[in-house]
């Protein structure tokens, strides 16, 4: 059953991805301070933000951070001002189970899944400062928010098309794998100074079950493949969610929820582009 699904090439990728999973687990730093150094703080209430040694040199870049569901982000540049990363905190990451769930299927999905638009892991590692232990997660600074771009307008036809293919190909990866993504939206979506689009954010995804792997914890919970069990509640939001989603039937969907969103953001990006071309003309 699972052959229909899953090609010898999938199964031998699947497997190259759990053995880097593994291996980023087992070198996530959980030692004391000593090994990090304080990121300078913006003003004396800012929360405390810890590197690993190795980003030292690296500067805060006062545009490209923000706050999130879960956690914290600053934007990073490197010393030479090349290369750009940001580092999400999530304080206290197992006050709760729920949060625990949450966070750690966000690092987990982080760690293996791997393609050219969707969000690359670089580093992971706790912090123990006191009582407080704080969870890190360094990425590659994907660029600006698809959300900002459409504000502004400032985009063509073509792009629409390179951003629409780009969008399908990082979904179609997710499904492949057995990942719903579940909350695509402008927000989840970035793109850099070369117009590349990269996908992000795993805070609600749904994991299908294989033979092959399982990935993710807490909202992704397992979907069988005769997809007869409910999925779990959590969802993005609801202008770009499916029918299926936002009218809660007895949660039965499936990967084409993800095709709905994709659909809704294509919409939204021609009606501002073409409402400029009219202006234009």
């Amino acid at each position: 059953k699972t052959e229909s699904v899953w090609s010898k090439e999938t199964k031998e990728s699947n497997h190259r991805i759990c053995h880097h999973a593994h291996y980023s687990h087992s070198v996530a730093h959980k030692h004391p301070m000593s090994p990090f150094v304080e990121l300078k703080k913006e003003n004396a209430w800012s929360p405390s933000f810890y590197l690993p040694e190795r980003f030292s040199g690296w500067k805060l870049n006062p545009v490209g951070g923000g706050g999130g569901t879960l956690g914290t982000v600053k934007k990073l540049d490197s010393p030479d001002g090349t290369r750009s990363i940001a580092v999400k905190k999530f304080s206290n990451p197992f006050e709760s189970i729920e949060r625990a769930k949450l966070i750690l299927r966000e690092l987990n999905l982080l760690r293996t899944i791997e393609h050219k638009n969707i969000v690359r892991l670089v580093d992971s590692y706790n912090v123990e400062n006191g009582t407080e232990t704080s969870l890190y997660h360094i990425t590659v600074y994907c660029g600006t928010p698809l959300n900002e771009i459409i504000a502004h307008g400032k985009y063509w036809m073509e792009l629409v098309k390179k951003w629409t293919t780009e969008l399908l190909r990082a979904v179609q990866h997710l499904h492949s794998n057995g990942v719903i993504h579940r909350n695509l939206n402008p927000g989840n979506i970035c793109i850099d100074d070369r117009n590349k689009l990269t996908l992000l954010g795993y805070f609600s995804p749904n994991i299908i079950e294989t033979s092959i792997v399982k990935l993710g914890f807490g909202m992704a919970r397992v979907i069988e493949e005769n997809k007869n069990k409910n999925m779990t509640s959590e969802r993005g939001k609801q202008q770009y969610s499916a029918i299926e989603l936002i009218a809660e039937w007895n949660e039965q969907y499936d990967e084409k929820v993800d095709i709905w969103s994709v659909s809704v953001i294509l919409c939204r990006l021609l009606l501002v582009s073409l409402s400029l071309l009219s202006i234009t003309r």
